[in-house]
């Protein structure tokens, strides 16, 4: 049985989180006060679209290489293994114990998806359609993974402003510094609006509510494909 389940249940919460995150900043954007567990929030974001990979590559460790090989699946069985999702060309072909090149032979088709996948991470490749970067997920990886050896995610304001309006029901918040071919932002003056600050992440600069929602949502478009075509 795989772990497809949880997989899905885990991206729902990250969905969960990440509007919690957006509307604890346009909480305080309004009111002019600190954002509740902000830091927290968006790293947890980005460690449960991190976790769901390493999901994944267990349920392709378990159904497509490990009962065609008894060597692997004594290792698994033991402890001696853990697979972890490739994300580099290095890890494809030597990662996890050499795990995933076995897939050349036992699903030839998995594996040249994930060797397009790696790929696509390492030239920073736009997802078709999307506004979606695969490259964004080595970021994702190497935040995650220095908060594991106790480097806090962190964020602060970018110094740039962002607006925080809404108007019957309506909510929006458009930082400055994310526009593309403006120089101006009118408001109209029966919106209901305020200016306030635009968090980023220190580590990349990125905006926090754009790059966590970037990252849950191609996690869940990878996944997707995954089980779809790959693991019943």
């Amino acid at each position: 049985m795989s772990r497809k389940t949880d997989v899905f249940e885990k991206l729902d919460y990250a969905d969960h989180q990440h509007n919690e995150l957006c509307k604890n900043i346009l909480t305080a954007g309004f009111e002019r006060c600190e954002i509740k567990f902000l830091r927290h929030l968006a790293a947890g974001i980005l460690a449960t679209s991190r976790e769901v990979f390493d999901y994944c590559a267990n349920d392709i460790a378990d159904i497509h290489i490990a009962p065609y090989d008894g060597e692997i699946l004594a290792k698994i069985q033991n402890g001696k293994i853990r697979p972890y999702f490739p994300l580099n060309t290095r890890s494809l072909a030597t990662g996890s114990g050499g795990i995933f090149v076995r897939l050349k032979n036992a699903n030839a088709a998995l594996y040249e998806y994930l060797s397009s996948f790696v790929g696509m991470v390492e030239g920073k490749v736009g997802r078709s359609g999307t506004l979606f970067n695969y490259g964004d997920l080595e970021d994702m990886s190497n935040m995650v993974n220095r908060k594991k050896h106790d480097i806090v995610i962190a964020v602060r304001p970018s110094g740039s402003g962002m607006i925080y309006a809404k108007c019957d029901g309506f909510e929006m918040m458009v930082p400055f510094a994310e526009q593309r071919g403006f120089s101006r932002i009118t408001v109209s003056p029966e919106l209901n609006h305020v200016v306030g600050d635009h968090y980023i992440f220190e580590t990349n600069g990125r905006d926090v509510m754009t790059f966590t929602m970037y990252c849950k949502n191609l996690a869940r478009m990878i996944m997707s494909d995954i089980y779809d075509k790959f693991i019943p």
